[in-house]
């Protein structure tokens, strides 16, 4: 059996976290891409889905109610795949149906990719006897 490549959209305007959300995704050996602006993602998203989204809730020319809301509109799940990324904890309270993570407690994204993703690729391999 051949497991399907999935697929992470990282919207983050700070170059700093982007690479690390890269790093932490790299074990589930998905197909990324990033987005520095909100205008970027919601042109991004007019062409795909993603199994994924971490969404920065703080960006340059908006915040990420546009991109969920267009992400609903189109019938994606959005309170099921996105991750929102926050450096201001007071804006978080805004969002409750989404899981929120603090940059300045990364670690916590941990047990929402897991939900999310499921176990890392290599170890999805390894139970099942799959080929990647």
């Amino acid at each position: 059996m051949i497991l399907q490549q999935r697929s992470a959209l990282i919207v983050e305007d700070n170059h700093d976290f982007s690479d690390i959300f890269q790093r932490l995704l790299a074990p589930w050996k998905l197909e990324i891409e990033t987005a520095t602006s909100l205008s970027s993602a919601l042109e991004i998203t007019s062409r795909r889905s993603f199994d994924l989204y971490t969404i920065d809730l703080n960006l340059a020319d908006g915040d990420c109610e546009e991109l969920l809301s267009r992400l609903a509109a189109r019938g994606e799940p959005t309170a099921s795949r996105c991750i929102l990324v926050t450096s201001f904890p007071l804006i978080a309270t805004a969002y409750t149906a989404f899981p929120i993570v603090s940059k300045a407690q990364i670690s916590s994204l941990g047990p929402h990719l897991l939900r999310i993703l499921g176990e890392p690729l290599e170890v999805a391999i390894q139970s099942s006897g799959a080929t990647p």
